[in-house]
């Protein structure tokens, strides 16, 4: 990422219309006066993806030349890219894997709630899950998560660390019941580590976004043939 004396102040800018337009996608409703729980599932689902297409948008403006630069790079390169990056994605399912295995050994019939909500939307509302997770997440978590952490931080450890350690938080803190439930951080850290990895080492955002889209691809491929088969 080349050198910007915005660069910080881009990265803190990015992350902060993450976290306060995700936080605050339910202000217009309470101001309106509307009881979210009133609406449909589709009027909400819509509404959800409008909000993480209007996130993208803001974060891609403010690193445009850069992204635009990555895409370029990624059509001249993008079989080297896959030759040297793909085989990190095994390393993070093995490592996934086995931490999960390990929690659910010591605490015995604990599994992570932000799993089983996704996988009761996945009941309810198959497309909106895909498109939300497939085809939006990857894109705006590694803006959110890789992107603006990279711009923040210099050093290279600090970045991987903070950005592995954040992205696994805001997939468990949300939702957390117990005690235990914090121990799957651990596991959801460990893919923000590899992402950050191979992006500080690629210097192209579409690297871990193209593993992220992949994992996250296998993940739903999964969902589907048990909803086909139970």
């Amino acid at each position: 990422m080349k050198k910007d004396k915005n660069l910080a102040l881009k990265g803190i800018s990015a992350f902060l219309i993450y976290f306060l337009v995700t936080e605050l996608q339910a202000l217009p409703f309470l101001l309106l006066g509307i009881d979210i729980e009133s609406l449909s599932k589709f009027v909400t689902a819509t509404y959800t993806i409008v909000i993480e297409l209007i996130i993208i948008l803001s974060i891609f403006l403010l690193f445009k030349d850069y992204i635009i630069k990555c895409f370029k790079n990624l059509k001249k390169n993008h079989k080297e890219y896959f030759k040297k990056y793909f085989k990190y994605w095994f390393l993070m399912y093995g490592l996934m894997v086995l931490s999960n295995g390990i929690i659910m050994l010591f605490f015995k019939g604990t599994g992570p709630n932000n799993q089983d909500v996704i996988n009761e939307m996945f009941t309810e509302m198959p497309v909106y899950v895909f498109i939300l997770s497939v085809m939006l997440a990857p894109i705006i978590e590694e803006f959110a998560f890789r992107l603006s952490f990279r711009a923040m931080f210099k050093n290279k450890y600090l970045f991987i660390l903070l950005s592995g350690l954040v992205f696994g938080s805001f997939h468990v803190i949300p939702l957390f019941k117990t005690a235990v439930d914090l121990l799957y951080i651990i596991p959801y850290s460990i893919p923000g580590f590899i992402f950050a990895y191979t992006f500080y080492k690629s210097d192209n955002i579409f690297v871990p976004m193209g593993l992220h889209l992949f994992h996250n691809g296998i993940s739903m491929s999964m969902q589907i043939i048990l909803l086909l088969f139970t």
